[in-house]
């Protein structure tokens, strides 16, 4: 037995033109008032195609920007599953998302608002009665600069406490040069970085701000990872065990490259600088 599955797509247009209908592509539907899309599904027997009833239509209503305003999902008797509305704003940012169930009812409401440069700095998600829920997906705000780039992320939980933070630092070509996470337990990990995007340290910090460990890392001409190193707050090499059974406790690594950037060779030290094992 054979199966075909083709999609249907009926498209309904606001405008002719000399007797022609317009052209478009899916991806900029500007000039479309509404789309159909219906999944068909057929089982070959006996040499005969037949249609294998159940599959949903969705039908799509866009605006004269061609973003979508109205997406409803149909079963194959025409009945309601789901229905979703978007709202957007005068430079086509969405602010507003409902989402409604089978009966007709709103399920719930997400708002979304902006900063000067277009940026998303907070989604909030209220319920059927307006009430606004907290949760860790939905929950998060991020702060950006006058250049439009990341500064600041924040996560909170169900509680509204917050579960994480990363902040970002650039220099004045805009290049990202460090990244600090702060977690639940008032951890603190730095990230430093070159020039060219590669991450040359990170460095941990416990809850009361004290360093508890730094790793280093070089690259070669064409960015390729050949050495790193893990130090303890003194500056001594610091053991480091990463879970592999086939691998011995180490503090630092050397690799080696072929002129195609192949690795061909890895060296792993321990916290006296002796060879412990070597790859190739």
């Amino acid at each position: 037995m054979r199966k075909l599955i083709f999609i249907l797509l009926t498209s309904f247009l606001m405008s002719w033109v000399s007797g022609q209908v317009e052209n478009y592509s899916f991806n900029s539907r500007k000039g479309i008032k509404s789309e159909i899309r219906r999944e068909f599904e057929f089982k070959q027997k006996f040499g005969e195609w037949k249609e294998i009833p159940g599959k949903e239509k969705i039908h799509y209503y866009y605006d004269n920007n061609g973003q979508v305003i109205d997406e409803t999902k149909y079963d194959f008797e025409g009945k309601l599953i789901t229905k979703t509305t978007y709202k957007y704003d005068e430079n086509r940012n969405k602010t507003e998302q409902r989402d409604y169930k089978a009966d007709g009812s709103l399920k719930y409401r997400i708002n979304f608002k902006y900063d000067a440069n277009g940026n998303m700095i907070e989604e909030s998600k209220y319920d059927s009665d307006d009430w606004k829920l907290y949760t860790k997906k939905n929950y998060a705000f991020s702060k950006y600069n006058s250049d439009g780039y990341i500064v600041e992320e924040t996560k909170y939980d169900s509680d509204m406490l917050l579960k994480s933070k990363i902040t970002y630092k650039y220099d004045s070509y805009g290049n990202l040069t460090e990244s600090s996470k702060f977690g639940l337990m008032k951890s603190k990990i730095t990230n430093k970085f070159d020039l060219y995007g590669n991450m040359i340290a990170e460095l941990k910090y416990d809850s009361g701000g004290t360093l508890t460990n730094q790793s280093v890392s070089e690259y070669d001409s064409i960015g390729n990872h050949i050495a790193w190193s893990l130090y303890d707050p003194e500056g001594n090499l610091a053991s480091f065990n990463e879970g592999n059974i086939s691998l011995k406790d180490y503090s630092k690594w050397v690799r080696k490259y072929d002129t195609n950037g192949n690795q061909v060779e890895a060296l792993f030290y321990d916290n006296d600088e002796n060879l412990n094992q070597r790859y190739v």
